[in-house]
């Protein structure tokens, strides 16, 4: 559309804030490339699905990536691992499942990825099994999922994870209790986290 024309335009934008904007869809992602010195998108809210992640990886300078609320799929969310310079992630209540964890595992890739939002997702402990192999995750938001005990003890042992966020979650307090003994250097936050743009 001729919004997304006179996006384009804006050479040497840095951030690009789209949030709540649903007349952003896929037909608008592909000519928005075009802005080579993209470091932060914000998709969230917006028409687009997951079959325009593929074009991401167009973005070489791309280290801040929002798509919150998107319909997303378990399969497509594999295109990101392309995206190496990734280090803040968000897709909370997009649409993912415990399907996810093959796609998940190709992300596991990213070497700089260190904060990761999948608040509100169908998840389950096969994608933490896959998260607590992240070498670089040091803020995790599994609030509103599906984790259980089994899961958080998967995470005892990622070393990099600074932040955990568990509000809503099927924990018992003995349960997270636990988890706290056994790293009590992770910050453990039960209660809700306010959705942001802030790169």
């Amino acid at each position: 559309d001729s919004y997304t024309k006179v996006l384009a335009g804006f050479k040497n934008l840095k951030s690009l804030y789209l949030f709540d904007n649903p007349g952003f869809s896929d037909a608008s992602v592909e000519p928005l490339t075009k802005l080579e010195f993209i470091e932060g998108l914000d998709y969230s809210g917006t028409g687009v699905s997951g079959k325009s992640l593929k074009y991401f990886v167009r973005y070489k300078k791309l280290w801040a990536l929002q798509l919150t609320r998107l319909k997303l799929d378990d399969e497509s969310i594999a295109d990101l691992a392309k995206c190496r310079l990734l280090r803040i992630l968000g897709m909370a209540r997009s649409g993912l499942t415990d399907k996810s964890a093959q796609s998940f595992s190709k992300l596991s890739g990213l070497p700089s990825l260190a904060n990761l939002n999948l608040a509100g997702n169908e998840l389950g402990d096969s994608v933490v099994e896959v998260l607590s192999k992240y070498p670089s995750l040091s803020t995790l938001d599994l609030s509103e999922t599906k984790v259980s005990a089994r899961g958080l003890a998967k995470l005892v042992g990622l070393s990099s994870l600074k932040a955990l966020h568990l509000y809503g979650c099927r924990l018992s307090p003995a349960e997270i209790e636990s988890f706290r003994k056994a790293r009590p250097d992770v910050r453990v936050t039960e209660q809700p986290v306010p959705v942001s743009s802030d790169y």
